[in-house]
């Protein structure tokens, strides 16, 4: 996979990828949509492989951002980085599938 090596260069990434300037509030836009969509990836591969404790754990870990979201993608990746129990690859289709979706909701949104 081409990703960025971490969540602010997935931002940055996801900018880039739309067209749209690195400016505040496009910064702002990112972080929500690569934050919900790690969230929902996050939750869907635990769904599949661990129990509903996991999931429920994850998403009152992660899920619930009010204010202002900078750094909370960084946050949700270095969370599935510390798990011992989602290998390598599997974190990175996480993330990258959570790239995808971001991409598209930002330039539905532009």
């Amino acid at each position: 996979m081409t990703s960025p090596s971490n969540a602010s260069d997935l931002v940055v990434d996801l900018l880039i990828t739309a067209g749209l300037p690195a400016d505040e509030s496009n910064v702002l836009l990112a972080e929500d949509k690569l934050g919900n969509s790690l969230v929902w990836f996050g939750q869907e591969y635990l769904t599949e492989k661990s129990n509903e404790w996991d999931v429920e754990l994850f998403f009152e870990t992660y899920a619930i951002r009010r204010g202002d979201k900078r750094g909370w993608s960084s946050s949700i990746v270095a969370g599935l980085a510390s798990r011992a129990d989602i290998p390598v690859q599997d974190r990175d289709l996480i993330v990258e599938r959570a790239r995808q979706r971001a991409i598209e909701q930002i330039r539905a949104s532009a």
